[in-house]
């Protein structure tokens, strides 16, 4: 046709997009298209000249479609997502979106103002505050968790209209003594440490009275000296209180820090000799009181057995002043040995005592110094020793028994051996 159209041409443009055609130039306008890919075809009015396309799904069309096209033949219709419109809507739609969600008022929580004690004293509860403030557009509630060492250990919750603020407390009991890390689970700039102190601990370290022993009769005032010390790790105070015998007698407070100790006196005034517990908290001591006199040569200490007619004579050759106690059995004071004599003899001197009771008696003696008429013994370097042989006083009408008892050095020999202190007659 002479002006038009050249078919072969026409298919010779189309192969070079990239496919393969053939015309048969012989046959007439049969047209031939193959595709790189054999599944279905295209078709123009009767002639087969290409492949059909495959379905496309959703997912295809968003990340771009990358199968083969077919020529610009058919229909002459834009797939919609090839319309710059619709992906404009979309994007209308996503902005639009957004901006709702950004404009549509919500609670906004803020936590400020985390207070937490430096120290407590242990069995005390660690009060906790923070100022918790909603500064979003409604209503809201939000949960606030106290962490200790990073773990979660107590929550509330709180509730707060828009623009108000609450303090919050959190009391945390039983923490054992020790040091730990608190902090608000959500804001990780507020925290704080706190110790826990172990609680007052009040010790009498020590405790002692000033002479101890005293002699009535040269001093008539002592001194109590006592530390104490604060063992715990927090400050306290004390109670502190003199007893004697079980009855208060003065008390006083102290205040001492965790660690510390202090060195406190008590003047005590005594008019009598005797023995008195001196307690100070739960440590107690013996205070004793003599009244130290030396009795004359012959002097009678005790006499339990009543009167008689026997007599004895004791010759103290020695140095060192002598008791002779006449018992009428052996064995320890605490077991009932009881003296039923008791004569006093200084160093080089002879005494001779009368009226002495019929009977079979044990001869106990024991020398020292400082004698002690109110507990009737020797204060000072004491020695006890019992003669082997008993003493038998026998008298009647007109008879009596003189017996005579020799001492040539201090301490035991001939014919006497050594006892313990326990062991000596109660005077």
């Amino acid at each position: 046709m002479e002006g038009g159209p050249d078919p072969a041409r026409a298919l010779a443009l189309h192969s070079a997009s990239g496919d393969d055609a053939t015309v048969d130039r012989e046959s007439g306008p049969s047209l031939v298209w193959r595709s790189s890919q054999e599944s279905g075809a295209w078709r123009f009015g009767d002639q087969r000249i290409g492949r059909e396309e495959p379905r496309m799904t959703f997912g295809d069309a968003m990340s771009g479609y990358g199968g083969p096209r077919p020529p610009d033949v058919g229909s002459g219709r834009t797939p919609w997502y090839r319309k710059p419109t619709v992906w404009i809507w979309i994007g209308i739609a996503l902005v639009v979106s957004a901006l709702v969600f950004l404009l549509i008022p919500r609670p906004k929580f803020v936590a400020s103002e985390f207070e937490v004690p430096e120290s407590i004293v242990g069995g005390e509860d660690v009060e906790v505050s923070v100022m918790v403030a909603n500064e979003g557009g409604v209503h809201g509630e939000r949960e606030v968790t106290l962490l200790v060492d990073e773990e979660p250990v107590q929550t509330v919750t709180v509730a707060l209209e828009a623009g108000a603020e609450e303090l919050v407390s959190i009391s945390l009991p039983d923490l054992s003594p020790g040091t730990y890390d608190i902090g608000l689970a959500g804001w990780d700039e507020l925290g704080g440490v706190v110790w826990v102190m172990r609680p007052p601990e009040f010790v009498i370290d020590s405790l002692r009275v000033s002479p101890n022993p005293m002699n009535i009769n040269v001093v008539q005032t002592a001194t109590v000296y006592v530390t104490v010390l604060n063992s715990g790790e927090a400050a306290g105070s004390y109670d502190l209180q003199l007893m004697l015998d079980n009855e208060v007698v003065e008390e006083r407070s102290i205040e001492l820090e965790g660690g510390a100790d202090t060195d406190e006196t008590f003047t005590l005034t005594v008019d009598e000799p005797g023995s008195t517990d001196v307690k100070v908290g739960d440590v107690s001591v013996d205070w004793t009181v003599h009244q130290l006199e030396q009795p004359a040569s012959g002097t009678v200490v005790v006499k339990r057995n009543g009167e008689g007619n026997n007599r004895i004579t004791i010759s103290n050759d020695t140095g060192t002043d002598v008791m002779l106690a006449l018992s009428t059995s052996t064995g320890s004071a605490q077991g009932g040995n009881v003296a039923a004599v008791g004569i006093y003899v200084r160093a080089h001197s002879t005494a001779t005592v009368s009226g002495i009771q019929d009977g079979l008696f044990f001869a106990y003696f024991t020398f020292g110094s400082k004698w002690c008429t109110h507990f009737k013994e020797f204060t000072d370097d004491a020695l006890y020793g019992v003669f082997l042989e008993p003493v038998f006083l026998f008298s009647g009408d007109i008879l009596y028994t003189q017996y005579t008892v020799e001492f040539e050095r201090e301490g035991v020999g001939f014919m006497t051996e050594a006892v313990a202190e326990g062991d000596f007659p109660l005077l």
